[in-house]
């Protein structure tokens, strides 16, 4: 599987080298590199690590007898934050540069991870504290089991070290600061680097697939999350009812055949698709039509929920349920919808019976992800 390091970097372009030597002392080389960062860091990035080639990143790789191509790293993955207009920030210093730091993790890590046949390595260790956890945030919106989080720590002598950048083969001297700023020369062999793998619980299966069709942000996913916690959807026979989203809806016995038909196809389907891929819980009028078995599964729950209730006016129905048409099938489709509507309002097209364009035929469905759903 390819890996593929998405790093925050400040003013500290040796956060980078130091995080590549590290990966490299556990036995894992990256393929890729993506940085995100500002006007001011993409130049620092570019004086002292590529530098046409003879920076400190092509040092490393050529000390450590890495092939130089090994790790792409190249001027296209130098992802500099832009405001609005366009305008390349050279700092963060206000609430909405904040929130083009926040808006650029997101896309990057949605981007990222969109990718099956790559896994992603957040790097926080550089920029500031802001960087860090604003990347962090959206490792934890958009991350996958092999996906990681990773801090990179180093000798709190060589911390602040402008000139060091990873411990070379050769032991060399490095011009330091002590704690109080005088000049002090150490033995690049008595720097320690530790990678640090960064526990972090994932939200992305429980976002729905529209939510994972486009980069989001996370105002929005989290209100998703909320919106849905539970997201259950509560389908009760023997009351002819549905309870969803702490709300009570009671259903005529035709219309909730109908809704409990759909919903069981999606439930005992449980795929993953979005709306209308599926053609297992997404099915086509004809392919109703053409299986005698689907109109008599709709007929049987229409006579299960009728039995049990003795106070049941609705037998002049039955010839439409029970012998389900095109025709009788829209109506109960819309009144459905439209019943759900009034009651759940925006949170109708939720659970609403689905009218959905595949190529030359239309699919009828159910959204909601299946385990979510209930039947009683």
């Amino acid at each position: 599987m390819k890996k593929v390091m998405l790093s925050v970097l400040g003013l500290s372009p040796q956060v980078l080298t130091e995080a590549l030597y590290a990966l490299f002392k556990e036995g894992r080389i990256v393929d890729e590199v993506h940085v995100i960062t500002t006007s001011t860091g993409r130049d620092l990035v570019h004086a002292h690590l590529l530098a046409s080639g003879q920076g400190e990143f092509f040092r490393f790789l050529d000390e450590y007898h890495i092939p130089r191509g090994r790790i792409r790293f190249v001027p296209e993955n130098i992802h500099v934050l832009r405001d609005d207009s366009g305008q390349e920030l050279d700092d963060i210093v206000t609430p909405e540069d904040n929130e083009v730091l926040v808006k650029t993790c997101m896309e990057l890590a949605w981007k990222l991870t969109g990718d099956e046949s790559q896994a992603v390595y957040f790097m926080i260790a550089g920029g500031r504290k802001t960087m860090s956890a604003c990347l962090a945030l959206a490792a934890q919106f958009y991350g996958r089991p092999d996906d990681r989080i990773y801090h990179v720590l180093i000798s709190p002598e060589f911390e602040h070290c402008r000139d060091f950048f990873y411990p070379p083969v050769e032991k060399r001297l490095v011009a330091t600061k002590d704690a109080k700023g005088k000049t002090v020369f150490r033995n690049s062999s008595d720097a320690e680097i530790w990678l640090v793998s960064m526990p972090f619980i994932s939200v992305r299966d429980r976002l729905s697939q529209e939510d994972l069709n486009v980069p989001r942000n996370p105002e929005t996913l989290l209100a998703s999350l909320i919106r849905d916690n539970p997201p259950k959807l509560v389908i009760d026979m023997s009351e002819s009812k549905i309870v969803f989203k702490g709300r009570q809806v009671d259903l005529p016995q035709t219309q909730l055949a109908l809704f409990a038909f759909f919903a069981i196809l999606r439930k005992e389907c449980g795929c993953k698709k979005a709306p209308g891929e599926c053609p297992s819980c997404y099915l086509s009028w004809e392919d109703i039509e053409a299986r005698d078995e689907l109109r008599q599964t709709i007929a049987a729950l229409y006579k299960k929920i009728k039995d049990r209730d003795i106070y049941s006016v609705n037998l002049g129905e039955d010839g439409g349920i029970m012998k389900l048409d095109f025709s009788a099938f829209s109506s109960y489709r819309s009144k459905l919808n439209t019943k759900l509507k009034d009651e759940l309002g925006p949170h109708a097209k939720e659970i609403e019976i689905r009218s959905i364009k595949v190529g030359d035929e239309r699919r009828y469905g159910i959204a909601l992800s299946p385990e979510w759903i209930e039947v009683e």
